[in-house]
């Protein structure tokens, strides 16, 4: 957009040269915008400007990172929300609420890759100059180790994730490769041995593969090269031991850390694990945007619990008392 030339940039101009940057985005019919996120602003072209405001310039430009959703996915997570009676506000970016909780202001200023390795995909966000850079999701995360655990030692996909917390690796010499575990294979009441090291094996190449399509979508997305500060690694799938090294390893030798919660005072031991990193994030993100706090409305179920615990209490109670020894 244009500046009347050598008038000082307003709000007003800031507002305007975002709302342009987004009007250029095309959309398909099906998707929906969650976030427009100001990486920086181009003035008279010069790039990095970020903050414009007082400035004097001819022309304005916002550089912005859009993120959509398909619109019809995005009404069906909000409806299965607010059937539990909790009234969504706003969506949110999963990275980026991830990011207030676990990330530095060091690492996103530098350049940080986030990996969220949850249950059905694995979320990843680059964040460099203080702003989001890039965002992206492989569709291989936790769920999908417990699935191949499951299928190549004929067990239920329960005793799967139970086998994979309490004996994975993401290295098979991490641990005696000999050493027997009991499963129960499927239609059977039978024990069967199986080696922890073939547990390992199986852990192992999925994690590979997680990780070599991460570089690969970084590569693709031509932002492999800015990570400076190393890679940040949050989600329930971050957890298995050997996970950090793994990363390093196939990434370049590149500095990892586990993302725990921080920002959170007392309740800092109670959130620690990387499991809650998305959800402390979303309530800081929800303190940053003024969300209203109200407590929400109670679903039907909950009432219908409450009335009978209040007519035991009345009724039923009592005079079950009354026929207690000493009454």
């Amino acid at each position: 957009m244009r500046v009347a030339s050598g008038d000082e940039i307003t709000s007003e101009d800031v507002e305007q040269a975002i709302q342009s940057a987004c009007d250029n985005v095309a959309l398909p019919h099906d998707r929906e915008i969650i976030h427009t996120l100001v990486r920086d602003f181009t003035i008279d072209g010069q790039r990095g400007v970020k903050r414009p405001l007082g400035m004097h310039a001819a022309r304005l430009d916002a550089n912005i990172h859009v993120v959509s959703a398909a619109a019809g996915a995005l009404r069906n997570v909000a409806a299965a929300v607010e059937e539990t009676g909790v009234q969504v506000q706003k969506q949110v970016l999963e990275s980026v609420a991830t990011s207030l909780a676990v990330l530095a202001e060091d690492e996103s200023d530098l350049g940080v890759v986030l990996m969220d390795i949850g249950g059905g995909t694995t979320d990843l966000a680059i964040f460099a100059n203080g702003a989001i850079a890039h965002s992206g999701a492989i569709l291989v995360a936790g769920n999908h180790i417990t699935s191949d655990i499951a299928k190549l030692l004929r067990i239920s996909y329960k005793q799967a994730e139970e086998v994979k917390k309490k004996f994975g690796t993401a290295f098979a010499d991490m641990t005696n490769g000999d050493d027997p575990v009991l499963v129960s294979e499927i239609g059977t009441h039978e024990q069967v041995r199986v080696p922890r090291g073939l547990i390992a094996d199986i852990i192992q190449a999925r994690l590979v593969e997680i990780f070599q399509l991460t570089i690969k979508n970084l590569e693709q997305a031509g932002m492999y090269d800015t990570v400076t500060s190393g890679v940040v690694l949050t989600g329930g799938g971050s957890q298995l031991p050997g996970t950090l090294e793994m990363a390093s390893e196939i990434m370049g030798n590149t500095p990892v850390r586990i993302g725990s919660a921080r920002g959170v005072g007392r309740m800092a031991n109670r959130v620690a694990s990387p499991i809650f990193a998305t959800g402390v994030g979303l309530v800081l993100y929800a303190a940053n945007e003024g969300a209203d706090a109200r407590p929400p409305a109670t679903p039907y179920y909950l009432e219908l619990v409450e009335k009978a615990r209040s007519w035991w209490r009345k009724y039923a109670q009592p005079r079950i008392s009354a026929y207690l020894p000493g009454n």
